[in-house]
């Protein structure tokens, strides 16, 4: 994931180095797969992110019970 002042994210390192902040054991290939996976969540949250918005439109309503 991207922004315009920011360098790709390296989610193999994101995940080596939270692992053990986290104090996970994740072997090699479990630590590639949580990658991959915020990989393709990142993806999906960008198209979200590069939405045009104008300056009329509104936020959506807060729901109260």
């Amino acid at each position: 994931m991207t922004s315009p002042a920011s360098e790709p994210m390296h989610w193999p390192a994101y995940v080596a180095v939270m692992a053990e902040v986290h104090g996970l054991a994740l072997t090699p290939a479990r630590q590639a797969e949580v990658a991959l996976q915020l990989q393709r969540i990142a993806a999906l949250a960008q198209v979200l992110l590069d939405y045009p918005l104008d300056a009329q439109d509104e936020s959506a309503p807060v729901f109260v019970p």
